[in-house]
């Protein structure tokens, strides 16, 4: 059995469906669970608890297209990248650079890479966390807030699930790479994982599951 974290509010990462996951990490981490012969048991964590949910063991891995920095990995291991993600300005106007921003409310999770990336941009701005994805979206959409930031990746699916609402991603600023997060110390386990994950990346099955969910090829090149 391999107990897997997920927020399920990341469309089209991972998002709840009743007592499992559907998405694109969902899909992709049962097929690592497959070739590892364990069955995967899914456990919906706020994403702002997942890391606290790895450090007590309540989970053994979790995946919610995490950014691999080196802050997290002095705390916990991870695994070989399994996408690369650019990162957009999403809103309601037409905002395209950090610059556009200046004088503006900006969303964010709370405790998340873009809460640190957006307290360090060097102009004069307002920032508002919020404890889910979730409530970031609907501040963005109902004007509690002018912008967030979101991985590019989502923006066909926020143009589908919100066809009336003109929500503009703009190019993206920059990218990452994503991992799966394991306890620090569990080298049986990340060692197993990476040598699943590493095979699986190399398929044709990978290259079709990133079409599938994002329309494009965001695989980390090497």
């Amino acid at each position: 059995m391999l107990r897997v974290g997920m927020p399920g509010d990341v469309a089209p990462f991972n998002l709840s469906a009743g007592k499992s996951m559907v998405g694109f990490e969902p899909d992709l981490i049962q097929e690592v669970a497959r070739a590892m012969n364990l069955r995967v048991i899914f456990e919906q964590v706020p994403a702002d608890d997942l890391l606290t949910a790895l450090d007590q063991d309540k989970v053994d891995l979790v995946m919610n297209n995490l950014v691999i920095t080196s802050t997290r990995e002095n705390r916990f291991d991870f695994s070989v990248p399994y996408n690369c993600s650019g990162v957009s300005i999403a809103s309601l106007g037409n905002y395209d650079k950090n610059t556009d921003l200046t004088g503006k409310t900006i969303a964010v999770p709370r405790n998340s890479i873009f809460e640190t990336y957006v307290g360090k941009l060097p102009f004069e701005k307002t920032v508002r966390p919020f404890d889910t994805n979730v409530e970031v979206i609907r501040a963005v959409l109902t004007g509690q807030a002018d912008a967030t930031y979101a991985f590019t990746a989502m923006g066909p699916t926020f143009q589908r699930l919100y066809p009336k609402l003109p929500i503009h991603f703009s190019p993206a600023l920059w990218s990452s790479p994503n991992g799966i997060a394991i306890k620090g110390g569990n080298e049986s386990l990340r060692q197993a994982v990476n040598v699943s994950l590493g095979r699986y990346l190399r398929t044709p099955a990978y290259k079709a599951l990133l079409n599938k969910y994002f329309a494009q090829d965001t695989s980390c090149k090497s």
